[in-house]
């Protein structure tokens, strides 16, 4: 039966709890702490012992992703990998679920925000999807977001902020920086051909 032998308290709500027996100690959050009246000398039954340390994981799991949330907005499989470098796959999980369940998570909202920014209106629907993909938003929910993108009006807009940089070369020479430019912002081929017809002299 497994035994406290020694409880150190740490910074950030949580305490270390040492059981006899066991080589490593385990932290706790301090209201585990109290809900369950741990204290030095506490004895418990194992199964016990093994669902404490399972609710502090999943708590601390919580309390961790509120704290990343609260940095910056997260799709959840950039929330499941911060979490996944320090806590159990459950741990993980139980988090991610609770963050969803209050509301935290939307990776539809985080996905339309995203395609909404100022930077992302410059860029054509091919690169935005990549780069949603990257952050783990589901290719159908891209998709679906991108949806009222208008590559043209996006291409015209980088384009004309491009083209204040390419002034002093021949008409040539623009056209060719222009259309690498424009494909490399994820426009396609028809898209960089009607911007060129439109924003440069023929």
């Amino acid at each position: 039966m497994p035994v406290i032998t020694a409880i150190a308290r740490r910074r950030n709500g949580v305490v270390a709890i040492t059981v006899d027996g066991e080589p490593d100690s385990h932290v706790v959050p301090l209201e585990l702490v109290i809900e369950h009246g741990l204290h030095e000398g506490a004895q418990f039954a194992a199964d016990d012992w093994v669902r404490i340390r399972r609710q502090a994981g999943q708590r601390l799991a919580v309390r961790r992703a509120l704290e990343l949330l609260a940095r910056r907005h997260r799709t959840e499989a950039e929330l499941h990998s911060a979490l996944g470098r320090r806590f159990h796959a459950d741990e993980v999980a139980h988090a991610v679920a609770r963050m969803r369940e209050l509301g935290y998570l939307d990776d539809h909202a985080w996905a339309s925000t995203y395609v909404a920014s100022g930077r992302s209106q410059l860029r054509g629907s091919a690169l935005l999807r990549q780069e949603l993909t990257q952050h783990g938003v589901p290719g159908d929910m891209a998709a679906r977001v991108l949806e009222e993108h208008d590559d043209l009006e996006a291409a015209l807009a980088a384009a004309r902020r491009r083209l204040t940089a390419l002034g002093r070369l021949d008409e040539q020479q623009i056209r060719r920086r222009l259309y690498d430019f424009l494909r490399r912002r994820g426009f396609d081929h028809s898209i960089a051909r009607v911007v060129l017809e439109r924003l440069v002299a023929p």
